[in-house]
């Protein structure tokens, strides 16, 4: 029975074959070799007319079925994580951030000290006028509540951005590691 390919084309298909055998070799370790594997010859030496012949035949019809291409799972490329310009932008929006961060941290360490300084002096200044009546000091602490309060939830406030800022940093950081460990996986496989 003739096969339905020319022999250029059965040519061609076999020299693709053995590129694609010698590619794959690669990625086996230089200590595992099998018994398979060593009696293998390059493409070169293989003569082109009995492996034609082998694969016209029955046997070559089962190794056939046996032997299934192996596919890889395609990379799908977006634009909008792959262009250089953005990678700029998130590097951009990280450093920005971490400098808010920063700033943020010294203006709570700020309002710390200034709350603390505060209290010291409402609470030196209330001993004083605590002897000379005891209605000044109830205005003063009731006073003092309604400013503290107003602190606290200014503090809440920051809190709350600076733990948005942070949940934005952890995803972006868990992205880019996505990223550059895809990345790293697509270079050791090349």
């Amino acid at each position: 029975m003739r096969s339905l390919l020319g022999d250029d084309e059965e040519t061609a298909i076999l020299e693709e074959a053995m590129a694609l055998i010698d590619s794959c070799e690669g990625f086996t370790s230089e200590g595992d070799s099998s018994s398979d594997s060593a009696g293998l010859r390059t493409h070169d030496q293989v003569d082109e007319l009995k492996l034609l012949s082998c694969s016209r035949g029955k046997q070559g019809r089962k190794r056939e079925n046996v032997f299934k291409p192996v596919t890889k799972k395609k990379r799908i490329r977006r634009a909008e994580t792959s262009s250089t310009a953005f990678q700029r932008r998130k590097k951009a929006e990280v450093i920005a951030l971490r400098t808010e961060v920063t700033e943020l941290e010294t203006r709570i360490s700020y309002l710390q000290q200034k709350c603390q300084d505060m209290w010291e002096k409402c609470l030196s200044r209330n001993k004083e006028t605590d002897m000379e009546s005891g209605q000044a000091v109830v205005i003063n602490w009731c006073e003092e509540a309604v400013r503290q309060y107003r602190y606290r939830r200014a503090a809440e406030d920051c809190n709350r951005k600076l733990k948005e800022i942070f949940e934005s940093q952890s995803r972006l950081s868990h992205d880019l590691r996505a990223v550059l460990y895809q990345r790293g996986a697509l270079n050791v496989s090349m």
